[in-house]
């Protein structure tokens, strides 16, 4: 029995997974290659349809984009969705290039229309996003493709692990039991079982067939850790442990590992420090703010309208706050309050104290209307 679950999970991890998500791909590709043939002939109002060469639409364009998709590791069973968002947008955009390489250095390359090409690269990441977004919440919702992990340890660090498990679509995890020698969480232990303890770990990985094993006791001394994962290693596929950096800043960590010394260095990189990165990073904020302000307009101009409606012609409110480098800037918003609030205020701080009766200090007040 124990041979059949190892056999199920190598299969489910090896083949079934990536081989599902591959077939997805293919067709999203296929797919944008024909939205973008049939967009590319209502722009240009051709009499005779554009067409692109067979072997490029059904064999060598899917074929590089689920070659740099593979490469980016984004066929992995588990990975957080976010880092399946960042693996997707990179090796797109790698695939695009050289599909556009291939394409303009062979002979359908001065029959390639580079409108056809513009339209492709548009509609291609937005559909592979929209195509494994979809998928993964099926997969989700259905508990299909589960793996089944045993927990090493039951505390507040468990319960954080398991509720961002329980949220990502990343993650299909079915906890089968926890080991932990006193459980500090009750709650875990009594929904998922205590298998045994510490000292029993690799027994019981053994006994259950269980290939996957995630360490959640950052609080364990570095020679108890270690020795776990000594012990555990050997018998299981992929063995996770969270260390004890909970509350330290691990936002774009790349792990180092430092052989020769045995250590484990963590770099973090503050990618705005590079002027490209500034100026790329303006260039989406203003990008989306334009176009999610066209998207709302309507809805900001009915709103403009109710709040001049309700306050007597005053709409916008301005108010000067303290920006980047100490420099004040005038902040604009929907003057939902009173029209003469800030006169109202005024004299309501000259009539109290500037302390409460807690002794805190009163920082600001709103008046609204009634």
């Amino acid at each position: 029995m124990v041979k059949r679950v190892k056999n199920w999970m190598a299969l489910r991890e090896r083949y079934i997974f990536p081989a599902l998500f591959i077939a997805l791909d293919y067709c999203v590709i296929l797919l944008t290659e024909w939205e973008a043939l049939w967009a590319h002939d209502i722009l240009r109002h051709l009499p005779v349809p554009y067409r692109l060469a067979p072997q490029f639409i059904y064999l060598w364009v899917p074929l590089v984009f689920v070659a740099f998709l593979g490469q980016a590791r984004a066929y992995r069973s588990m990975l957080p969705i976010l880092e399946t968002v960042k693996a997707v947008f990179y090796s797109v955009c790698a695939a695009a290039i050289t599909c556009l390489v291939i394409i303009y250095f062979t002979k359908t390359g001065p029959l390639t229309s580079r409108l056809f090409f513009g339209l492709f690269c548009i509609f291609v990441l937005f559909n592979i996003y929209v195509a494994k977004y979809l998928l993964l919440k099926f997969l989700k919702k259905s508990h299909l493709l589960y793996a089944p992990v045993l927990l090493v340890g039951a505390g507040k660090t468990a319960e954080r692990v398991l509720r961002f498990f329980q949220e990502d679509l990343g993650y299909r995890y079915d906890v089968v039991g926890i080991i932990d020698d006193a459980p500090v969480s009750p709650h875990i232990a009594q929904r998922y079982g205590l298998c045994g303890r510490f000292d029993e770990a690799d027994r019981i990985v053994q006994e259950r067939g269980i290939k996957d094993v995630i360490i959640t006791a950052p609080g364990l001394t570095r020679e108890k850790l270690t020795e776990l994962i000594t012990r555990i290693q050997p018998h299981v596929r992929n063995l996770s442990f969270v260390p004890d950096l909970i509350g330290t800043p691990v936002s774009g960590v790349e792990p180092h590992v430092l052989f020769s010394e045995e250590i484990l260095m963590l770099s973090m990189h503050n990618n705005l420090a590079i002027r490209r990165n500034r100026i790329i990073k303006r260039a989406f904020d203003l990008v989306c703010t334009v176009c999610g302000g066209l998207l709302l307009l309507p809805f900001f101009i009915g709103l403009a309208l109710a709040v001049a409606i309700n306050n007597r012609g005053h709409v916008i409110f301005t108010h000067m706050r303290i920006g980047k480098d100490g420099k004040p800037f005038p902040c604009y918003k929907f003057q939902t309050m009173v029209p003469d609030a800030e006169k109202r205020l005024a004299i309501i701080l000259r009539k109290i104290p500037k302390h409460g009766a807690n002794g805190r200090r009163i920082s600001s007040l709103c008046i609204i209307r009634a």
